[in-house]
């Protein structure tokens, strides 16, 4: 029984223990408007009344001392309600002594759960239908009488809402296995406790019922209305339009699970804030949306896990969901239709149509549904456990396992010579203004690059290269690839279509093609078994038409490798890719190097003689801009010397610069007194501390010497404001070593550090000003 009293508002309602104290000693509404209205509002207030009855009593007449009417007419009345009160008070005495030995035992026997009445049962349901007449009540959406004791006990004893499994909210309609068991305390030895096994969830519709007999027997104990307003039915609504959008048990599952234990941490880790059940679901429900979209990608990455493991226990068996489905039958009529027209022509069956099939090259298109960044965390797991089983195995991957890896890459745009249609996947170096670097996208699908460059490796063994891309039906215009280096190109076909060779040019081919007004002679290359070998970087080629689904495998090597830094090549080559040997040693053994650096220029084309010095002025702050520079710091012209001293020909000055070593690369110079302090401290570390040590202690022995001198000098300032916030006490008092600006000792430390400012003492003393003179 609860006490069912509405009160003004809700900061001055009781708490729940305290109105089913209420309810069960059927105290009048008016006695309990009138407690709630002088404080007391728990059952801790009530308890504090007094050590007795006698005193609990005295009380609660001061409390109403200036005026007993509100307690009664007469005399009597007044006695009575005091008495009524009185009982309130020793029925909260005892749960307070109770609560201990309650919890205790609670948490020894978790099943012993305290019984609630039968009336109670039914008044509520009868009160909960005239309420709520919309509702049709069934035993399947009604909570079951254990389940409301329960939900009564943790209440009662945590003061919040704890989380219950979907298994663990019983119904009416359920069946409970009761089993008898023996306590384990010596005090309630022979007594017999009952708990009741959880139902598995099985469909959508019993989640939806347990559901609902949750935040009914929510409303049941007065915790939360079941209503839009404080969230129940808003919460029961999105949860069916989740279910609109991702069908299946185990997604309402996970989102339910992962809604209700976020109302769960915010009754327990934040109850200043949220005091109420249905201020934190209101809560989870409006600022919290993303628990939606991470129960959803939990779920299907639950599902490409299982599925990766399946896969690697037997990755040969192919797994069928039972018989194949029978050919479609166009004239087969179903059940309760009408009979199809024959066609009236004699002599003339009517054909069926062809069914189109859905292309197995085709590639997957993200669900609008699910937000970019969860498709690409469920393309990456699926991605990666696909990548790492190919790595892996010894044997090469083939054709088909290839080109399912490659659904999951992400699109990355369209090469630059092709039109509107296709996209592409890069991986490997990629050259850009005269630079060249290694694609973020190696480090993003490093397992989906290592397989498919185990897959280049096997279909051309031996191949040059450093980049590939996979192309999605990509119609390229005539071009050459100016960024590539000399090493042959080649496509791979990996998926299955008609045509969609190449057009390359050729001056002593029979397929000419007009090319920006030019008529240039080529020829029409189709794949050799499934690959095409050409040079990219000298001749223009193009796509030729086909039909399908075109996916190829384009692979080649970009210009400047050898100048990438040298992690990035560590990488490139743990990645699987095979870059062009990198030329080392003398420059001068390459014959384009051998006439690059024998250029001379003669005497009537130079300015200055060859061989005269580069006169050179030192920049005023040449020693700032030496550090700065070392520290690796972008200085201007003027500050860098230059690193020619004398007139060179310009082959010797070329080779003088591919010689010379960059200074990010050399360790910085230090100056020598620096260099000797550094030296010193490694030979001789303890020395060094046993001189900081002495130099401590005469430095402050030095300074308690001179307070005085400097409490001298402070006195003696005229302003009052400054010399307080000097001295740091009144004049009145006596300094204090650490408070107070000690003059004397900064005039001697400045003097003894050589300090070029030899002003700052002074011009604190007098004040700085902030505005000028």
């Amino acid at each position: 029984m609860v006490d069912r009293t509405v009160y003004a508002n809700e900061a001055a309602t009781p708490k729940l223990n305290l109105r089913q104290i209420f309810g069960r000693q059927g105290l009048d509404t008016a006695l309990c408007r009138l407690s709630a209205d002088k404080g007391l509002l728990t059952v801790e207030m009530f308890a504090m009344l007094g050590q007795d009855l006698s005193s609990a009593k005295e009380t609660l007449r001061k409390l109403w001392e200036a005026d007993m009417s509100p307690l009664g007419a007469d005399a009597a009345s007044q006695e009575l309600a005091v008495m009524s009160l009185a009982a309130v008070w020793q029925a909260a005495q005892a749960l307070q002594t109770q609560y201990a030995s309650r919890r205790a035992r609670m948490e020894e026997d978790p099943n012993k759960i305290p019984e609630l009445s039968q009336e109670n049962h039914a008044e509520f349901r009868d009160r909960f239908v005239r309420v709520h007449p919309d509702v049709i009540l069934i035993d399947a959406k009604e909570p079951h009488k254990k389940f409301v004791e329960r939900l009564s006990r943790d209440f009662l004893i945590h003061g919040i809402v704890p989380f219950y499994e979907p298994a663990e909210i019983r119904t009416r309609a359920d069946v409970i296995v009761v089993k008898s068991g023996l306590s384990r305390n010596a005090e309630d030895l022979l007594s017999i406790s009952r708990a009741d096994q959880p139902e598995p969830v099985t469909d959508v519709t019993t989640l939806f019922h347990r559901l609902h007999a949750f935040f009914m027997a929510l409303e049941y104990l007065n915790i939360c209305t079941f209503s839009r307003a404080e969230g129940p039915l808003k919460y029961l609504q999105e949860l069916e339009q989740f279910r609109s959008e991702c069908p299946g048990l185990p997604f309402l599952m996970a989102a339910d699970r992962a809604i209700r234990k976020k109302i769960f941490r915010l009754l327990s880790e934040q109850r200043a804030t949220y005091t109420a059940f249905s201020q934190a679901l209101l809560e989870v429900l409006n600022n919290h949306k993303y628990l939606w979209n991470d129960a959803r990608t939990s779920v299907t990455l639950s599902k490409v896990e299982h599925n990766r493991q399946q896969f690697v226990a037997n990755p040969d068996q192919v797994q069928e969901d039972g018989a194949p489905p029978p050919p479609h039958n166009p004239f087969k009529r179903p059940r309760g239709g009408k009979k199809k027209k024959r066609l009236q022509t004699p002599g003339k069956e009517e054909t069926p149509k062809k069914i189109a099939k859905e292309d197995p090259a085709k590639k997957v298109k993200r669900d609008d549904r699910i937000p970019e960044k969860e498709w690409k965390l469920i393309a990456d797991a699926a991605n990666k456990a696909i990548a790492q089983e190919l790595v892996a195995r010894k044997t090469p991957p083939s054709r088909e396992e290839i080109l399912q890896l490659a659904f999951y890459l992400p699109d990355q745009g369209q090469h630059k010579a092709v039109g509107e249609r296709g996209s592409a996947f890069f991986a490997g170096a990629y050259r850009h203004g005269g630079i060249t670097r290694l694609r973020s996208s190696c480090r993003s699908w490093p397992w989906s690059i290592q397989a498919i460059a185990k897959y280049i490796k096997h279909k051309v063994p031996e191949t040059v290269f450093t980049s590939f891309a996979i192309l999605y039906d990509q119609e390229a215009r005539p071009h050459r690839d100016s960024g590539n280096d000399a090493t042959p190109n080649v496509v791979i076909k990996l998926s299955d279509f008609q045509g969609g060779g190449l057009w390359i040019e050729d001056p002593l081919g029979q397929d000419a093609r007009d090319v920006d007004g030019r008529v240039i002679p080529g020829s029409n290359v189709d794949f050799d078994r499934d690959v095409i070998v050409f040079n990219a970087k000298e001749a223009l080629h193009a796509t030729l038409p086909w039909k399908g689904t075109r996916v190829v495998l384009a692979v080649y090597s970009v210009q400047g490798v050898d100048r990438i830094p040298a992690d990035e090549f560590e990488q490139l080559l743990q990645l699987g890719f095979n870059p062009a040997p990198v030329q080392t040693g003398d420059h001068a053994e390459a014959p384009w190097q051998v006439a690059t650096f024998a250029l001379r220029a003669e005497a009537a084309d130079r300015k200055r003689p060859h061989g005269a010095p580069v006169r050179v002025r030192d920049h005023r702050q040449h020693r700032s801009g030496r550090k700065a520079i070392a520290a690796g710091y972008q200085m201007k012209k003027s500050v860098v010397p230059p690193l020619i001293t004398t007139e060179l020909h310009p082959g010797e000055a070329v080779e003088f610069a591919l010689n010379l070593v960059h200074p990010f690369t050399q360790d910085a110079a230090i100056d020598s007194d620096l260099q000797a302090v550094l030296q010193e401290i490694v030979d001789n570390p303890q020395a060094v501390c046993e001189r900081r040590e002495s130099l401590l202690r005469s430095w402050e022995a030095r300074a308690r010497d001179l307070v005085p001198e400097s409490d001298k000098l402070l006195k003696q300032i005229p302003d009052r404001y400054l010399r307080s916030l000097l001295r740091g006490v009144p004049d009145d008092k006596p300094l204090e070593l650490g408070t107070f600006f000690h003059v004397a000792l900064w005039r001697q430390l400045l003097q003894q550090a050589s300090c070029s400012d030899v002003d700052l003492v002074d011009q604190i003393m007098s004040g700085m000003p902030i505005v000028g003179d």
